[in-house]
């Protein structure tokens, strides 16, 4: 998990995300504000699932794996309706790639990708082996209600751009 701190610094230098995530240390050339920042994220979502979820260390430990599943899988929800549309919009942009088969087949793969992310997403929501039927459903609004709220801070944190003309 060290590395989404690397991410999180490449993503503030880039404009994505607040510029001091993308500070590094003068000395180390690490980002040691991401660091702090993911480090009390995490566990502030560890000892959250740890209080409210669970009745032992097993249930905590899938929470949060099902929690960092879903909002790796959820980007791509929106990565493979880009590839299709961005092709539509800017035909002329050049790419090192062009998928064979037109406009057609790229919807096509879109959708199929599409599908298949959005069903591994939906499983995660299956509930942890051997708890009871109360158990389970809390389980599932917890996990849908920090998935929702994990994308809300990731919305909160998009730098306000002017959108650009298509």
């Amino acid at each position: 998990s060290l590395g989404v701190n690397r991410v999180a610094a490449a993503a503030a230098a880039e404009g994505a995300l607040p510029a001091m995530l993308g500070h590094l240390h003068p000395r180390y050339n690490t980002p040691h504000r991401a660091f702090v920042i993911m480090g009390v994220i995490s566990s502030v979502l560890l000892l959250g699932n740890a209080a409210l979820a669970s009745s032992s260390a097993s249930n905590v430990f899938w929470m949060v794996f099902k929690l960092s599943g879903l909002c790796f899988l959820i980007s791509y929800l929106m990565v493979f309706p880009a590839f299709a549309l961005l092709r539509r919009k800017r035909p002329e942009q050049p790419r090192p790639y062009r998928m064979p088969g037109g406009t057609g087949a790229a919807w096509t793969a879109a959708i199929v990708c599409w599908l298949f992310i959005a069903v591994a997403c939906a499983l995660f929501f299956n509930p942890s082996a051997g708890i009871d039927a109360a158990q389970a459903r809390r389980e599932t609004w917890l996990l849908a209600g920090e998935t929702l709220a994990t994308l809300a801070v990731g919305v909160w944190l998009m730098p306000k751009r002017a959108r650009q003309p298509s």
